[in-house]
């Protein structure tokens, strides 16, 4: 009774050893969304993944069914593992479900071939017809005009920088166009398209610092008397303007109002009057730009 036991156990072990050894495995390299294009061709790719050694390797036939059509895929050199396919899809089609269908030859215990197929999972890819390409450039000073290149931009899209929104400009469907906002120069910002469909993250964008001009008329005054300061910067001011934090270490004795370049301008004139005797400096600081440092003196009348 132990022989026949002993027989099928024997037998039973290697149909579950031939059986595993049938097992392949396709592995969808087909991003989920795909950018739309205007050949509306598209490639679908998909990875081989079997250690089999019963299987014969030029008898593989794998194909790609997607809109119940059956599409060959060809591998990527006589070796490769990776095939891919080239869809046609109609222009008013955004989205595709699709499998993969391999067929291929092993070899019997018998010293024969027998046939095998394998169908993967259903599979589904999305077209884009707004994206992101790329930024032109992963840095600049503040003030810098950076174009930003993609797909499906509209006038009400912006670029958010750190979390400051930035000024930007729509040159067509394919352009926009951002001017470095004024933040800490020296450290890298993630950028942000925003519109109405979301926000998407386009990349990080490190700020490099800017030039801050500043000319004092005359650096001894008295006390009621004016003179005039012009900042001046390499840039137009963005939306809103731009201001200029100004402090001193003899506040009683300087007396000056607030100081903001105008939107679209690259220099403004100020004036300061003294008040009480004193000597000390006036502090202008931007962010991103370098602080500059007058001295100053008020003497009395």
């Amino acid at each position: 009774m132990k022989a026949p036991r002993t027989f099928f156990t024997a037998f039973l072990s290697l149909w579950l050893i031939a059986l595993t050894g049938c097992t392949v495995k396709m592995v969808n390299q087909t991003p989920d969304i795909i950018p739309q294009n205007p050949s509306n061709i598209y490639t679908i790719t998909m990875l081989l993944d079997s250690s089999n050694p019963n299987m014969i390797r030029d008898s593989l036939r794998v194909s790609v069914v997607i809109n119940g059509e059956t599409v060959p895929m060809t591998p990527a050199g006589p070796e490769s593992n990776l095939f891919a396919a080239d869809i046609e899809l109609p222009l008013e089609q955004s989205q595709a479900v699709y499998y993969f269908v391999l067929d291929f030859d092993v070899k019997t215990s018998q010293g024969g071939t027998g046939t095998r197929q394998n169908k993967s999972n259903l599979f589904r890819f999305n077209l884009a017809n707004r994206y992101i390409v790329s930024l032109e450039s992963d840095r600049a000073p503040v003030g810098s005009t950076v174009p930003v290149m993609g797909r499906g931009f509209s006038r009400s899209d912006t670029i958010i920088v750190g979390s400051q929104p930035a000024d930007t400009r729509f040159l067509s469907e394919n352009l926009l166009e951002f001017v470095v906002p004024p933040l800490q120069a020296g450290t890298s910002y993630p950028v942000t398209w925003q519109s109405g469909l979301g926000d998407q993250i386009i990349g990080n964008f490190r700020i490099d610092r800017s030039n801050l001009i500043v000319r004092l008329e005359r650096p001894v005054i008295r006390s009621g008397e004016r003179a005039i300061i012009v900042f001046q910067i390499d840039f137009d001011a963005p939306a809103g303007g731009l201001l200029i934090q100004d402090t001193t270490d003899i506040p009683a004795s300087i007396i000056m109002p607030e100081v903001v370049i105008p939107e679209g301008f690259r220099s403004v004139s100020v004036p300061v009057e003294g008040a009480e005797p004193g000597s000390g400096n006036l502090y202008f600081t931007v962010g991103g730009m370098n602080e500059v440092i007058i001295p100053i003196t008020v003497t009395a009348m």
